[in-house]
């Protein structure tokens, strides 16, 4: 006869096997102790459990590997999420995530960069917490009272957008400031707020191209995150293989602008050339216009005596068709029945007589524009976009450097590493102490 502890142990027995099988249970995974601050994780002691799949009864039921036989049997449904569910979610879904449980509205800069494939502007969306935490380690911090720190922790129910970190500094000073006699005070330590914004800004860069633009960032003269206000950084401070580049171009892009300045060059090396193709012609550096849509350089208004020499262009026609010789007379007649309306492009891509094109380039373009607006003028041309005075050059063998920018009218250079917006800084630097180029 069995005793009754037998008996409970066989009675046991049996539950086990009539409930399951064997059920395999997995190695329990070390716990991970998250990064201060890291987005997307589940907060509390449940971050230091690793999610386990589920085993499958044989009747369809869902058992958790760890769930010791005989134990009630929970429904999916109403299972409680176990472990550090973030880490195995998608980082877009994380960040989400983080974003709703920080950051109620939005803290934006507006339009970094401008994609020209898609025809939008990229944005650069703060985080919150990340703008609180490095303000609170700032000299900013030191300067608030007790009411502007407690507006400053409860950021995330602003909603501020601005076009650069120092109007997005003077918009949160305006959102946490205690009163409107505080202003001048947190004005005054207002660089420090920009330091902290620009460590706070998202960063899609490489490392390689963040430390390219770092380390020309450091041999600046002055630094910049204005839009319209670059870097400035002089020459000789840039690595050789820069420096290399922009010579390089700076030497081929005077050539050209000599052919510009002299006027033999328009019926000679410019000869069947279109009046817009001149700026570019035989230079394998030109890349296209830069529009400057983001406006992170300076806005610089195009003059050129175009409609002067539209105007002139004209006259010079009438006093042909007038005063010509017979052959002129015919020629401006089939070429241009109605003189009233044609322009100098117009004119000077027609296929008019090389003699009245002699005629119209010695006596009217000579005089109506100047050396150094025969070179705006033809770059002014070359551009689509009327509202530009920029031209990208290839950057080739330039030691991390992307793009050099060049602004035709006041003949300034700039370069830049793919537009990368780093730590809240202009992208671009200007070049200063390269020689003139007309």
């Amino acid at each position: 006869m069995k005793t009754a502890e037998g008996r409970r142990a066989d009675e046991g027995a049996s539950r086990r096997q009539t409930l399951a099988p064997p059920v395999y249970r997995p190695k329990q995974e070390k716990s991970v102790r998250p990064q201060a601050g890291q987005p997307g994780l589940l907060q509390g002691r449940q971050n230091t459990v690793q999610p386990r799949p589920a085993q499958t009864h044989p009747k369809g039921r869902a058992v958790q590997p760890s769930m010791p036989a005989g134990a009630p049997v929970k429904s999916p449904a109403a299972a409680k999420p176990q472990g550090n569910v973030a880490r195995h979610q998608p980082a877009a879904e994380q960040r989400r995530d983080a974003f709703s449980r920080v950051i109620q509205r939005r803290v934006r800069i507006q339009n970094i960069d401008y994609d020209p494939e898609r025809s939008a502007f990229r944005h650069s969306d703060f985080d919150v917490t990340k703008i609180v935490r490095e303000a609170t380690a700032s000299g900013f911090w030191e300067t608030l009272n007790s009411t502007e720190r407690t507006n400053l922790q409860s950021m995330g129910t602003a909603d501020l957008t601005a076009s650069d970190v120092p109007s997005l500094a003077t918009a949160i000073i305006a959102h946490i400031q205690g009163s409107a006699s505080r202003g001048a005070t947190l004005t005054a330590v207002k660089n420090q707020l920009e330091h902290a914004l620009g460590r706070a800004a998202t960063v899609e860069v490489s490392t390689k191209e963040a430390g390219v633009f770092n380390t020309i960032l450091d041999e600046c003269t002055s630094r910049s995150r204005t839009k319209g206000g670059a870097n400035q950084v002089n020459l000789a401070k840039l690595p050789d293989k820069t420096k290399t580049c922009l010579r390089s171009i700076v030497t081929k892009l005077t050539a050209q602008h000599n052919l510009l300045r002299n006027i033999r060059s328009y019926t000679r090396a410019f000869d069947g050339v279109a009046s817009s193709g001149r700026a570019s012609y035989g230079l394998d550096i030109v890349r296209s216009a830069h529009t400057n849509r983001a406006g992170w350089l300076p806005a610089v208004a195009v003059a050129t005596p175009e409609a002067a020499l539209d105007t002139a262009v004209r006259a010079f026609l009438t006093n042909l068709a007038a005063n010509g010789t017979p052959t002129e007379k015919t020629d401006v007649a089939g070429e241009f029945p109605t003189i009233a309306t044609v322009t100098a492009q117009e004119f000077e891509d027609s296929t008019v007589a090389a003699g009245i094109k002699r005629q119209y380039f010695n006596n009217v373009f000579a005089v109506k524009v100047t050396s150094a607006d025969r070179v705006r003028l033809a770059w002014k041309r070359y551009v689509t976009d009327t509202s530009t005075s920029y031209i990208e050059f290839t950057a080739a063998d330039a030691g991390g450097v992307s793009r050099v920018v060049w602004d035709f009218v006041n003949d300034r250079f700039y370069i830049c590493v793919h537009y990368n917006w780093v730590l809240g800084y202009n992208p671009f630097f200007q070049v200063n102490g390269l020689s003139s180029t007309y």
